[in-house]
């Protein structure tokens, strides 16, 4: 109870039993801790502490620590591990959200461990089949989802490959418009997200590529806002794993993604930049390697009149408090996005972007001369691409003369 509880000291004290408690006897441990989880009468924050728990026994964010906790679970009996399993995969339709989503930590921490040595070569499956059987509980699908991402987050995708058809399946049926639940469909985008890294054979194929594309451009139209931030971040998983295959997409997600920008929500819109972002890292990263094997696909060059456009125009969007501890805005994400354009398409960016140093750096609004000095200042990265640097010598001066005029003044 005081590992669930609020005062620091006690839960500190109650870790330090838990951590003796790993360390003296494993396989009783985990199996006390099951007990809790499963035991309808005990306390539901308790209940979740104790999954909690019991994932962490077999998490590690060191790599060779993990490398340690996998063995030692994997050391308890077969026989055991197997009753532990079957006792936590059905409280992921717990009528109780603290009991799901806990379990679905733990049971997907145990999948992450006993998946790549053929311990549990089911729980993908099973998985799969609960989200599309519990059509009329919401909640269940939800923590079924959870878990599911969490595998698809953190696995080895040689250990997936072979179920991706039914993955996508399932997610892409869950992701649907006709999908009545606005958090099924937002789970379901978070673990298509994931579940991209291992759909290589799913995605070369023309007509299952173009429905996930489908499906996800429903997504960046829904009502839902969350929704639409789900959908580009699978946007980017596409960018990162499939950019040779985005040619034919590309006209139609520029004007989505425009569209998002400059009308949708700022977050929505961060989000949609990320994904532009994606792409010019990607041609920015074959640029400079310059593998035959490998070139851009240049869209970046092909809307960049355009893209330069709408990144200067939201780069004078910053927050009037201008406290950078508010996090990371619209014009932070229009300047990294920029920023990365400028290397994917080398010097020719220069021209597209000293007018707007011009007429901005010594401008009365803060907004535009703070934006102007953010383009002045990736100068001295683009002069490694200029053969000339002359274009930008009255900039440079108009800004030294504001700041020198501003010092003179205050």
């Amino acid at each position: 109870a005081a590992a669930a509880g609020n005062d620091p000291q006690a839960r500190s004290a109650a870790q330090s039993q838990l951590d003796q408690a790993t360390e003296a006897n494993f396989p009783q441990h985990i199996t006390g801790l099951t007990t809790l989880i499963c035991d309808e009468s005990a306390p539901l924050p308790i209940r979740q502490v104790a999954s909690i728990t019991l994932k962490n026994c077999l998490y590690s964010k060191n790599e060779a620590q993990q490398d340690v906790l996998d063995e030692r679970w994997l050391a308890v009996d077969a026989g055991l591990r197997n009753s532990v399993k079957t006792a936590l995969f059905p409280l992921l339709t717990s009528p109780h959200l603290e009991v799901r989503s806990g379990v679905a930590q733990a049971v997907a921490q145990i999948g992450l461990v006993e998946i790549p040595q053929e311990q549990w070569p089911d729980l993908i499956d099973a998985l799969v089949k609960g989200i599309q059987e519990a059509q009329q509980n919401a909640g269940a699908r939800v923590s079924l989802l959870q878990c599911l991402g969490y595998i698809c987050e953190e696995i080895d995708p040689a250990h997936a490959e072979s179920k991706s058809s039914d993955v996508l399946t399932a997610i892409v049926q869950a992701m649907r418009k006709e999908e009545p639940e606005a958090e099924v469909r937002v789970r379901a985008s978070e673990v298509l997200a994931n579940a991209l890294r291992f759909a290589r054979s799913n995605m070369e194929k023309e007509n299952e590529r173009n429905y996930i594309m489908q499906i996800i451009a429903e997504g960046i139209q829904a009502e839902d806002e969350d929704m639409r931030k789900a959908s580009y971040s699978c946007l980017c998983s596409v960018a990162e794993e499939y950019y040779d295959l985005l040619g034919e997409y590309i006209p139609h997600l520029w004007g989505m993604s425009l569209n998002t920008i400059m009308n949708d929500d700022e977050e929505v819109g961060i989000a949609a930049f990320e994904f532009w972002s994606n792409v010019a890292s990607e041609e920015g990263e074959r640029a400079m390697e310059m593998n035959d094997a490998q070139p851009s696909l240049n869209f970046i060059s092909a809307i960049l009149k355009d893209i330069v456009s709408v990144t200067l125009t939201m780069l004078t969007r910053q927050d009037d408090d201008n406290d950078e501890e508010e996090g990371w805005g619209i014009s932070h994400a229009a300047g990294r996005c920029l920023q990365l354009s400028s290397e994917a398409v080398g010097e020719v960016i220069v021209e597209h972007v000293r007018q707007f140093i011009q007429d901005n750096i010594k401008g009365d609004d803060w907004h535009q001369r703070e934006a102007a000095a953010l383009c002045l200042g990736m100068y001295y990265f683009w002069r490694r691409f200029a053969r000339s640097t002359k274009s930008l010598i009255d900039p440079l001066q108009g800004l030294f003369s504001s700041m020198i005029l501003n010092q003179v003044t205050t």
